[in-house]
């Protein structure tokens, strides 16, 4: 099992880095990472970093977000720690309403959920998971 960890900046410029930082540490792995679980991990850390800079206090003036990626022979588990969410309220979910392909926002997790194997909040952290999951090569 192999394991990565970053704390970055609230800021724009950060989720591109998370984005890197993620790329780097999966193509790095011993375990074989296939590149399409690369590339859609890729963006599911972009997506939820994207969130918690919109959602919660993360975006604020010194605020900060972290990623943790996990990676087993045939999984990656990763995790978006955040600041608390703006809104008591709110909890991450897919948007339901009928985009028309017009509006600008409000897909990213909608493509989490098509990307994952499996995605939640953390239940004891400001934040979200997510799974994905890959055959096991036959040898």
């Amino acid at each position: 099992m192999s394991t990565v960890f970053t704390t970055l900046p609230g800021q724009p410029h950060s989720v591109g880095a998370a984005r890197r930082f993620v790329a780097a540490s999966l193509r790095a792995c011993p375990v074989g990472v296939p590149d399409e679980v690369t590339e859609a991990v890729e963006l599911v850390v972009s997506e939820l970093a994207t969130n918690a800079l919109r959602h919660t206090r993360t975006g604020a003036s010194g605020g900060t977000f972290s990623v943790r990626v996990e990676t087993t022979p045939c999984r990656v588990r990763g995790e978006v720690h955040s600041g608390a969410l703006l809104h008591r309220h709110d909890t991450p979910h897919v948007f339901q309403a009928d985009l028309g392909g017009l509006a600008e926002g409000g897909r990213g997790l909608a493509l989490v959920d098509q990307l994952t194997t499996r995605w939640g909040s953390l239940p004891h952290a400001h934040g979200v998971y997510f799974l994905l999951h890959w055959p096991t090569p036959r040898t």
